[in-house]
């Protein structure tokens, strides 16, 4: 055992006095922790429903899973007798997911020795898959240790992370256990390639797979779609911030009959008061249309709930996606995927998909409100973008890739290891 991962296993002690003292000053960590308490107890009831074998997802929150949501759909479709085992890390990823057939939920415990060494003696699994990013060392070595097989998919490297000292360490030593890392693209294989892992392929984006069936199951909103039949072009957008409407207000003004529909990142009510306040132009809430049938004749639609925003994208005639003003992009793949043009801010680098859309001319980056006005005429004139057609089938071909890696990521499952199924016993193990 290297150094490095026992430096870490020292530290690991220290993870929940430090949240403890911070839940007094922080409402998120507080949640953190509440939702926490008990898990032994919660973890062994569910281990009793697990039909085994058991294979066992680990996800950071809502986006981490939507790109899960293909494999898991495959998983029961082909194993129907078995289980899957989800874990969160982010409260808001767990109680907003919507699980498949023969899945169960948990949080993930602080990652200890102890912790996850107990939580993997009752789930028992067959198979470890992370996705994308949220690596825990503990639970990576443990898993090692009992010879459990781990897979990580989506995984899109950083240089800088890897080459950080000690926790570039870590990073690469969990690499180093996975069976198989599967990249987005050819450039993040290339990086680990040249770092000295050679348990890579390239595996695609699974989000691709998961909007295009979204999208082909997704049902009308009545609601939506008399809102949009008032106008001869509706603009969708999602996900957006104070900062985004600083760049869509100026659009909004203008006299053509454009219909807006906005749904705003935060839909707490101080959330939407400020996406609300940033508008010059009548509006009416969703929530109100539920209830007042008769109220469509505003040209803003504010999406003041969850749920409605993947809906309202097949209606637009071109979107334009939030948050690249800000911390990161939000995601671009859901108007794709009914074939919508995307638009979007100048801090989208991070995302290897808003590259691919800028290339592929589907997306394309604004930095100011002209910018933004000038896209949308120009899109209205038939410029700068492809076709509804080609965009659906670039999204489809993106879908595609993910199909062999998921029959390469379960084929364990065909001829699973009857001897090791149950080597633990379910009792609740002791302890904090």
């Amino acid at each position: 055992m290297s150094l490095a991962i026992l430096l870490y296993r020292f530290i690991s002690h220290f993870i929940y006095p430090g949240l403890w003292l911070s839940s007094f000053f922080k409402k998120r960590i507080a949640l953190w922790i509440q939702v926490r308490k008990n898990w032994r107890e919660n973890v062994h009831q569910i281990s009793t429903k697990l039909s085994r074998p058991v294979l066992w997802v680990h996800v950071a929150s809502l986006g981490e899973y939507e790109m899960a949501r293909p494999l898991l759909r495959k998983f029961v479709g082909d194993y129907p007798t078995s289980s899957v085992l989800i874990s969160f890390f982010s409260p808001s990823g767990y109680v907003h997911a919507k699980l498949e057939a023969n899945c169960h939920k948990i949080y993930l415990p602080v990652d200890t020795v102890a912790n996850m060494s107990d939580l993997i003696k009752m789930i028992n699994p067959h198979l470890v898959v992370f996705f994308k990013y949220d690596l825990w060392f503990n639970l990576i070595e443990t898993a090692g240790e009992h010879k459990i097989p781990m897979k990580i998919l989506g995984y899109n490297p950083s240089i800088k992370r890897l080459k950080t000292p000690w926790y570039g360490t870590l990073l690469k030593n969990a690499l180093l256990q996975q069976e198989r890392i599967y990249t987005i693209n050819g450039k993040g294989k290339s990086i680990l390639n040249e770092m000295g892992l050679t348990n890579v392929e390239i595996g695609g984006d699974s989000r691709y797979l998961n909007v295009i069936q979204n999208a082909n199951e997704s049902v009308g909103d009545d609601i939506l779609k008399k809102f949009s039949s008032q106008f001869k072009r509706v603009i969708v957008c999602g996900s957006v911030w104070p900062e985004d409407m600083e760049i869509l207000k100026s659009a909004m003004n203008t006299d053509d009959p454009l219909g807006w529909i906005l749904a705003p990142h935060d839909v707490s009510p101080s959330g939407i008061e400020a996406i609300v306040s940033a508008l010059d132009i009548p509006f009416t809430r969703y929530s109100e249309l539920e209830e007042l049938k008769d109220k469509f004749e505003n040209k803003a639609l504010i999406l003041d709930g969850i749920g409605k925003l993947s809906k309202a994208y097949q209606y637009g005639l071109i979107s334009y996606v939030g948050g690249a003003f800000g911390k990161g992009l939000h995601n671009i793949l859901e108007p794709a995927a009914y074939g919508i043009p995307v638009i979007f801010g100048p801090r989208h680098h991070r995302f290897p998909e808003a590259i691919d859309f800028i290339e592929n001319k589907i997306g394309k980056s604004v930095t100011d409100a002209a910018d933004f006005e000038n896209l949308l005429y120009d899109f209205f004139d038939g410029r700068g973008f492809k076709g509804k057609s080609e965009i659906i089938q670039f999204i489809e071909q993106k879908a595609e890739s993910t199909y062999t890696m998921y029959d390469e990521v379960l084929r364990e499952f065909k001829f699973p290891d009857e001897t090791s199924m149950n080597f633990f016993n379910q009792k609740i193990p002791k302890g904090e």
